[in-house]
């Protein structure tokens, strides 16, 4: 059974935004599966032909990506990776769980008409826990997109290969991923909010998410309120019961901070 692409809600952000956690919210209601994760073509041989983060135009044509994103849209890309989290085969509503996919979220919504919640973090929470998760960057596939380097990256190519230390390429990986969906955000109807608002009243900013989204509170909301993501690093704030939205302030210098 395929579903209807218009339906799908895609949520996106930076890794380690909390894009997981709210993920498991708002598909606490029976009706939805979840998609997680489809652009990672190190998981997916569907995306192999993709970028690992790519990049396009809300409003030109991608034939030679078109049927993917439209499969991974329908629910009909199924594989252990992209069924991890919530699988569902009664579910008619399907929610794609995506941190590779920040600089697409125009083209679907345009192609599609699919919902689309944007979340974002403060870049110096990102930055630590992607440091201390040991990730990978990927700025050479970045700047191997025309398309991105034209409309967006021109201006900063020497900061972006000058960057040598794990901070800077991590910073500057936030500062792309994030400001080409902020630039597009004023021009569409999109849901955002930060997770510092949501860590602070989870209970109101899901409510107004799930209202706008048209999604149903259900007794398992609750429960996915008050769980830790599958994602959250062993060493993270929230595992040690710390301050998630204060740590990075003891652990990244303020040299670092200020020139990273």
């Amino acid at each position: 059974m395929t579903l209807d692409p218009a339906k799908a809600v895609v949520l996106a952000g930076s890794g380690r935004s909390g894009t997981t956690w709210l993920a498991n919210i708002l598909a606490a209601n029976p009706n939805f599966m979840v998609s997680f994760e489809p652009f990672d073509r190190r998981r997916v041989p569907q995306a192999a032909p993709l970028p690992l983060r790519p990049y396009v135009r809300p409003d030109e044509d991608y034939p030679q990506w078109e049927p993917y994103i439209r499969s991974v849209l329908n629910g009909s890309l199924q594989n252990e990776w992209v069924n991890r989290l919530i699988n569902r085969p009664w579910a008619w509503r399907l929610l794609v769980k995506k941190i590779r996919g920040t600089m697409i979220l125009g083209w679907p919504e345009h192609i599609f008409g699919c919902h689309i919640v944007f979340i974002i973090r403060h870049p110096c929470a990102i930055v630590l826990s992607r440091i201390r998760s040991e990730c990978e960057t990927h700025i050479d596939e970045l700047l191997d997109q025309p398309q991105l380097v034209g409309d967006y990256l021109e201006p900063h190519l020497d900061t972006i290969q000058n960057a040598n230390s794990e901070v800077e390429k991590h910073a500057l990986m936030w500062c792309i991923e994030n400001y080409v969906p902020l630039h597009q955000l004023q021009h569409m109807n999109w849901i955002f909010l930060t997770y510092e608002q949501f860590f602070k009243d989870p209970q109101e900013m899901s409510a107004r998410v799930l209202k706008k989204l048209g999604i149903s509170k259900t007794l398992f909301t609750q429960r996915a309120l008050s769980k830790t993501s599958i994602t959250a690093s062993p060493d993270s704030a929230i595992l040690s019961e710390g301050n998630p939205l204060l740590e990075w302030q003891d652990r990244l210098s303020q040299k670092k901070r200020r020139h990273p």
